[in-house]
């Protein structure tokens, strides 16, 4: 038999921990637009965001996502405040930055105004997200993503594709033919992925020269990394030595041949 719901489901949210009953959350959604501000009470409530309260720190978080889902537009302020105040470090933070957005275009104007008044590099990033991801298409949008993109190409590239807009396609080409991988790091190559993916969302698969390209420079990064970093270490097992499989017996009269053995550092019992 199931649970019955609470008679309070937003109460019972306030010492809520990490584990999120399911029938909890659709409590809480079927109130809609009730349950709205005390939800924002629970995300403005900085005491029920210390790992010390009953909730461990959840409620806010749980709200804020509730809130998200909601699409409610209340929360936009409280949102942006979180944006531009709240710890870097905080999953509440993550989690304004990730429901801004799904509130829909009514947040378009709150955060140009947010943005216009913002001067730190992350919370301008945020903002950017929010309006990438929020479903509106202004042109203004366009021009602040691109604008965007010029001062910091990966998340802008990022963004572009999140938009939507095939306009963009010159711009994801222009870092892919651009980039250079760093092969002094073994995740140098990586923003290559997420430039490829961004193009392929925007316009389909790569063209045939310009997939040549990315293949080429993923070949040139792999060769220059290996001269840094020495050949990879052989896992070969020679013959003559003893098997891996600790039987006493040459590998070559043991397990050469066989299904692949227990590496020679492996534990086994007998």
């Amino acid at each position: 038999m199931p649970n019955e719901p609470p008679s309070d489901p937003v109460a019972t949210l306030r010492t809520t921990g990490a584990d999120f009953p399911e029938e909890l959350e659709n409590a809480i959604l079927a109130l809609g637009q009730a349950a709205v501000p005390s939800l924002i009470a629970l995300l403005e409530d900085k005491a029920l965001g210390f790992v010390d309260t009953p909730g461990d720190g959840w409620p806010p978080i749980h709200a804020a996502r509730l809130l998200g889902e909601l699409r409610a537009e209340e929360a936009i302020q409280p949102f942006l405040r979180l944006l531009r105040e709240g710890d870097e470090e905080s999953v509440l933070l993550d989690q304004a930055e990730l429901n801004l957005p799904k509130i829909g275009p009514a947040i378009v104007e709150p955060v140009f105004t947010a943005l216009a008044e913002a001067d730190d590099e992350d919370e301008i990033g945020r903002l950017v997200y929010a309006l990438a991801n929020c479903g509106a298409k202004d042109e203004r949008i366009f021009a602040e993503l691109v604008a965007f993109f010029r001062d910091e190409p990966f998340l802008g590239v990022l963004a572009l594709a999140d938009y939507g807009d095939e306009r963009a396609v010159p711009l994801v080409r222009e870092v892919i033919e651009t980039f250079v991988p760093d092969p002094e790091s073994e995740l140098g190559a990586g923003d290559l992925v997420d430039y490829v993916d961004a193009y392929e969302r925007l316009a389909g698969p790569l063209p045939a020269e310009l997939a040549a390209h990315v293949e080429k420079l993923r070949s040139d990064w792999a060769e220059r990394r290996a001269v840094l970093t020495g050949p990879a270490r052989s896992t070969k097992i020679g013959r003559n030595v003893p098997c891996p499989c600790k039987s006493g017996k040459k590998y070559k009269k043991c397990c050469l041949g066989k299904a692949p053995v227990a590496p020679a550092s492996a534990s086994r019992s007998d």
